[in-house]
């Protein structure tokens, strides 16, 4: 939008450039004309139109239907004379009826330059009017683009305001953080010392149960031995009982198994010879004995078991029926010894845990404490090297709680040191920039020249405090009445000095018309004055200033019953014109005040034979260096003169006596002349020269003498008319 709206108004002003131009133009080609009129005018005196008028009748006729006008009619030096033939021209006789005159009169010149005059009146109302249009078509693009602009311009306000409020709430997050961080670790305290706490009576628990089950593990021991020795003791003495019983009863069975086989041998004998003797059959006798002897052979083996079968039913009185309860003992000791064991072990996995996560703990304190050693050895280092932290900060009082570690303290202190840094170089750019806007002693008292970080902030605080409390409005309503005092007097001063310019023109006509009545015959054909717009760009501004005023005189200030809709418009105007006119003050600053002769630019026009110096500011290069002398002289006359005659017009005519030295520079002729034009105006001349030159031109000549301070005048020559 910005750069649409400088484009369109490139355009405008190059369009109102283009038709401005072309009015200058315009304007300077009438002017030209009207000059060419003026000069036409100037050589009425003395010029062939003259002299015909005056000595021939009827010529307009015939030599004016011929003749040019500028190289002929209103040309100087002619010397024109009646001849034989007067409808003759160079002896040349000419049938002049059907040829229309072509000559103009004066009246006629001088209606075309009025016409001319106000035809450049109309171009000046046209640029006037073409620089109001210009102004409005100007001012209706700024308040189109502005309605356009603003709005984001507020947005942009908005966001920024948003923008810098964004580390202050980034700042109370990480407060909240660092808090939130605080709290976190004081739990993580209690809970580390709770834990630990735990772990000692839990390391006490696991000790006290370790002896305890050692104790137990002892108990067991002796008991199992005492059962083991006593067992060992009862079966010794229930072996040898049994050997002993064995041994006596294989004695008693040998001896008693040696009488029954006698015996029965012997019964054998006997029984086979009386079974025999009776018909019994030996053959299956002695079957039935065989199998007696494999039932003796059984028993016998029957007898050597029974230690056997003994030894097991002992046993089996003694071993085998306590057996279950030994067991059932053993059982319940292994299932108490296992419970024991499950109970150990549980206490130690718990324990070895506890102390697993004991050793994290101290590794991460550890740890914890090495990374705190670094960041004071990084803080000392930031406090003995760096100088980050103003010694402010480190000898108050105050004390604020954080969860941080001094690493990231120093991390978050530089970043925060470099940001401070950032944004008080940023803060200084943006107030220099603004300060430039200003001067030392500008209206709102802004500090222009700081020195330190603090006066820079100062300057922040008290424009966000000017921008809060919108004291620019209270500036505003306090200078509106001000700007409008100070445009009235100006407008007052600058319309009383353009009033006495009117004067300065009435006194330049009167010159003119003064050497149009009385001049003399010489090299001096024509001297004229006139009063052009002045130059002086203080002088320029004044007056705009005060046809601005004039023009805007119920507008400008507060809003009243007499305002216009542009009254904002208007008012932002005079500050422009205020701003430009202290500019161009500072421009000068010499200059103390502004006279009647900067409002307007004397300039000279003289003709000296056929050198025509045109309009000039400075009366220099008319001709030799006497004849500006002249021209100059003549100038001092006819202005002395005008004002002799508003004089005279009271008083009545008088004599005025005037001093002019170096008056052989000048041509003899010339000082004859300047004599005689200045007598014709009862202005006498003094003249002075080192040498005498035409003692006769003159009513009285004097001889000066110095002798040591006293100055003798001596009269020599009195002319008598």
């Amino acid at each position: 939008l910005a750069a649409e709206y400088k484009m369109q108004e490139a355009d405008v002003k190059q369009a109102f450039q283009r038709e401005q131009e072309h009015l200058e133009a315009d304007r300077s080609k009438i002017r030209e004309q009207v000059a060419r009129i003026d000069g036409l005018l100037a050589h009425l005196d003395g010029s062939l139109y003259k002299w015909l008028c005056e000595n021939t009748e009827g010529w307009e006729n015939t030599i004016g239907k011929v003749v040019d006008e500028e190289r002929v009619l209103y040309a100087e030096g002619l010397e024109p004379r009646l001849s034989g033939a007067s409808d003759g021209l160079f002896g040349i006789q000419l049938n002049l009826d059907n040829i229309d005159s072509v000559h103009r009169t004066p009246d006629e010149y001088r209606a075309e330059k009025k016409r001319l005059e106000e035809l450049v009146q109309q171009l000046e109302h046209q640029l006037a009017q073409l620089l109001a249009n210009h102004e409005d078509e100007m001012a209706k693009l700024r308040k189109k683009y502005a309605a356009l602009i603003n709005p984001l311009r507020q947005s942009a306000t908005l966001l920024k305001v948003e923008e810098e409020q964004i580390p202050g709430k980034r700042q109370e997050l990480q407060i909240q953080r660092h808090k939130l961080e605080m709290e976190e670790q004081e739990e993580i305290a209690r809970e580390t010392e709770v834990r630990q706490r735990a772990c000692n009576d839990a390391v006490l628990k696991v000790q006290s149960e370790k002896e305890a089950r050692e104790k137990n593990e002892l108990k067991n021991k002796k008991d199992l031995k005492d059962l083991d020795s006593a067992f060992d003791k009862a079966s010794k003495a229930l072996d040898a009982e049994l050997r002993a019983f064995k041994a006596s009863q294989n004695e008693e069975a040998a001896a008693r198994n040696q009488e029954f086989a006698d015996q029965k041998k012997h019964l054998d004998e006997q029984q086979n010879e009386e079974l025999a003797g009776k018909g019994v059959d030996t053959h299956l006798l002695e079957q039935y004995r065989k199998e007696l002897d494999d039932l003796q052979g059984l028993l016998q083996r029957i007898d050597k078991e029974r230690p056997i079968v003994i030894k097991y039913r002992d046993a089996e009185k003694n071993l085998f029926a306590v057996e279950p309860e030994i067991k059932e003992s053993m059982k319940a000791i292994e299932q108490r010894l296992s419970a024991i064991r499950q109970h150990y072990d549980d206490k130690r996995e718990r324990i070895l845990r506890q102390c697993m996560e004991l050793d994290e703990c101290l590794k991460k304190l550890l740890k914890e404490l090495e990374h705190r050693r670094e960041g004071l050895a990084r803080y000392r280092q930031v406090l003995d090297n760096e100088h980050l932290v103003p010694d402010a900060y480190l000898t108050d009082d105050r004390k604020m709680n954080t969860q941080q570690d001094c690493l990231q303290l120093l991390s978050q202190l530089r970043g925060v040191v470099n940001q401070k840094r950032e944004s008080i170089e940023q803060l200084k750019s943006v107030v220099v920039s603004f300060n430039r806007n200003f001067k030392p002693q500008n209206a709102f008292h802004f500090n222009t020249m700081p020195v330190t970080d603090a006066d820079y902030m100062q300057i922040a605080v008290d424009l966000q405090d000017f921008m809060d409390n919108n004291k620019i409005e209270e500036f505003r309503r306090r200078t509106s009445e001000h700007y409008k005092d100070i445009m009235g007097r100006i407008s007052a001063e600058i319309g009383s000095l353009m009033k006495r310019r009117a004067d300065v023109d009435g006194v330049i006509q009167d010159i003119n018309r003064d050497f149009v009545e009385k001049n003399f015959a010489g090299v001096i054909k024509s001297i004229e004055l006139r009063a052009d717009a002045s130059s002086d760009k203080l002088m320029q501004l004044l007056i705009s200033i005060h046809d601005y005023t004039m023009d805007n005189a119920l507008t400008i200030g507060e809003l009243n019953l007499f305002s216009d809709n542009n009254q904002d418009e208007v008012n932002r105007k005079v500050v422009d014109y205020l701003k430009s006119l202290s500019h161009q003050l500072q421009n000068e600053p010499n200059r103390a005040t502004v006279s009647l002769g900067d409002a307007f630019r004397l300039q000279f026009r003289v003709k000296e034979n056929d050198n025509d110096t045109g309009w000039v500011e400075r009366i220099n290069n008319v001709g030799s260096d006497g004849t500006d002398i002249l021209v100059k002289a003549m100038v001092n006359i006819m202005l002395i003169n005008v004002f002799k005659k508003k004089a005279a017009k009271k008083s009545g005519d008088f004599i005025v006596h005037c001093m002019m030295d170096e008056i052989g520079r000048l041509h003899p002729n010339n000082i004859k002349g300047i004599l005689q034009f200045a007598n014709s105006r009862n202005i006498y001349l003094i003249n002075s020269s080192p040498t005498s030159y035409n003692p006769y031109d003159y009513r009285y000549t004097y001889l000066l003498s110095k002798h040591g301070v006293k100055t003798r005048v001596e009269k020599l020559l009195q002319r008598i008319n």
